[in-house]
């Protein structure tokens, strides 16, 4: 039983990596399709900054209430949402028949890619030793990145032998694979805690009111925000 808890939980958490991967692939894919985007809708630089744009103008406010989101419904449910709106939001994008259908896609794929990170810290969290969950967040930090690599890169040769459209909806494609398999093997927690007796979870506004209201917080996010 052990054996199995201790499989499943690596199962898990590289699931959560997996879609922190696929946020961060989606993230710079503009980059990669800039010239396609030009010749497709007959739009200058202003307009392409943003529809690349447009993924931070949602991704950015969504930090606030994902981690209190985390915790009233769980790693399960939210990533699945997530994971599957990011796909059909490439999907979306890659089906765009004009310029305003891109940019509301963008705008999907930042919304759904603000649950990566808390969703990976989420599952570290409860499914490992806290000895160990700097050690996991690092690693899983650092393979989110490769998806920046991966994104300029291969995603370049993609786009250069498919165009930007057929790559957009194979992304899309692995999108909603990913979701799907989230929902099917993800859960939130081991099964020895699934009996134990849940917290009260806070209303919504008022873990966002003890979030902000909290010193801490604030000094935290701004050494936060200088190192980033």
């Amino acid at each position: 039983m052990k054996k199995h808890v201790h499989i499943r939980r690596w199962i898990i958490w590289s699931l959560a990596v997996a879609f922190y991967f696929y946020e961060y692939f989606l993230r710079v894919a503009p980059s990669v399709m800039v010239q396609d985007l030009f010749k497709s809708f007959n739009i200058g630089a202003g307009v392409l900054g943003v529809i690349s744009a447009a993924y931070l103008y949602a991704y950015a406010p969504m930090q606030l209430p994902v981690g209190v989101l985390m915790d009233r419904f769980g790693a399960r449910k939210l990533l699945t949402l997530a994971t599957l709106t990011c796909g059909i939001a490439s999907l979306l994008f890659g089906m765009a028949p004009m310029v305003w259908v891109t940019v509301v896609a963008r705008l999907l794929m930042g919304a759904g890619s603000a649950f990566a990170f808390i969703g990976m810290v989420y599952i570290s969290s409860h499914w490992f030793h806290g000895k160990i969950l700097a050690f996991l967040v690092g690693v899983g930090n650092s393979i989110g990145m490769l998806g920046a690599v991966f994104g300029e890169g291969p995603l370049a040769q993609l786009v250069a032998h498919l165009s930007w459209r057929p790559a957009s909806i194979l992304l899309g494609g692995l999108g909603v694979a990913l979701g799907i398999v989230i929902y099917l093997a993800v859960r939130n927690e081991p099964p020895s805690m699934q009996h134990h007796d849940p917290k009260p979870s806070m209303p919504l506004i008022e873990g966002i009111k003890s979030v902000c209201h909290n010193s801490q917080t604030w000094i935290n996010g701004i050494v936060a925000m200088m190192f980033y």
